[in-house]
């Protein structure tokens, strides 16, 4: 069972804690692989939209990440290519926070768009805390593309077929 999927079932029993203290606005939330081949549902977009204030817009695009494929020095553009349509989406109507569920998808919205998407549960856990939630980290996309570059293939470069 997929964490939001946990807390989704507690909210639908009346056990959810609903005290959230602040608004995390405009979310534009990518609904990853693995949940769409689990057919769990919308279950983490259900629960952030229980944030007061909140609204939550699904981008459910391919992030082009595909496991380790993406880290691989010679997909790596292929795989930025893949994605853009989900960046684009995860881009649409300059939303306050981006999320995903997928931390891989997340790497690769952040090195598509430029901005890095938060966890739905950090969502939630900013909100109960009553912190601001609006994302503040939008690294500049040359400096996290020049990153990946240079760590992830580096690291992953024998993982071809037969090495």
């Amino acid at each position: 069972m997929d964490p939001t999927e946990f807390l989704a079932f507690l909210a639908a029993h009346g056990k959810l804690n609903r005290e959230f203290k602040t608004s995390a606005g405009k979310i534009n939330y990518h609904m990853p692989c693995h949940l769409r081949a689990q057919n769990t549902g919308y279950k983490s977009r259900d629960v952030l939209s229980l944030l007061p204030d909140t609204r939550v817009r699904v981008v459910e695009e391919c992030s082009g990440h595909d496991g380790t494929w993406a880290m691989k020095k010679e997909n790596f553009e292929s795989s930025l290519k893949w994605g853009r349509r989900a960046f684009s989406g995860m881009s649409e109507d300059n939303p306050d926070v981006t999320c995903s569920d997928c931390p891989l998808a997340a790497m690769q919205i952040e090195q598509g768009t430029g901005r890095r998407p938060l966890n739905p549960i950090q969502i939630l856990a900013r909100s109960y805390r009553g912190e601001q939630i609006m994302a503040t980290d939008k690294p500049k996309i040359e400096k996290s593309r020049a990153r990946c570059e240079s760590t992830y293939p580096a690291m992953l470069t024998d993982m071809s077929p037969g090495s």
